[in-house]
Parts: structure tokens; sequence; C-alpha cells
């Protein structure tokens, strides 16, 4: 059993954060973002109020199912940081 987060975030933080840091990355394509500049974008922009260390960043990362070319969906993205969508471990 995986234990779902607990988030003080809203679907529109998520989507506003995951636009911005899309807008950053050479190889995105619409609706998605390359899991190496999503983790560059983390440790350089952080969380509100939190510096995230390469091991964190990791973490987050750990839960995302990027496809073969390296690419997160979008939807998926905001599912998981929501804690409505369930790993698969």
């Amino acid at each position: 059993m995986v234990k779902k987060p607990v988030v003080d975030y809203s679907v529109d933080d998520v989507q506003a954060a995951f636009k911005l840091l899309s807008k950053y990355d050479s190889q995105r394509e619409a609706g998605k973002i390359s899991s190496k500049a999503l983790a560059e974008q983390l440790m350089h922009l952080g969380l509100p109020g939190e510096k995230l260390s390469k091991d964190k960043v990791d973490e987050i990362l750990g839960i995302t199912e990027a496809d073969s070319k390296g690419m997160i969906h979008y939807e998926e993205f905001v599912q998981l940081m929501m804690g409505t969508k369930d790993r698969e471990d």
C-alpha cells in the first residue's frame, strides 16, 4: 500500500508550476517536460520556503513515469503531485 501525499497546494498551483518549468525546457513537447529539465528546475528554483536537494528531486521524479523519450506528461504529473493517481511499485 502506498501512502497518499498530504498536499498544501492546489491543482492550479501544480498546473502553473508545470507551465513555468516547461517554459525553460528546450526539448519540451506540448503537454510534456523532460525529466532532466524538470530535475534541473526543481533544484534551481526549489519549492516555496524550501531549497530542494538532489535526493529530494530524485524522490519526486521517482514517482513520475517518463515515456521512452524521458518526457513526463502533464496530466499524469498533476495527478501524482495531487495524490489522485496510484503509483505502481
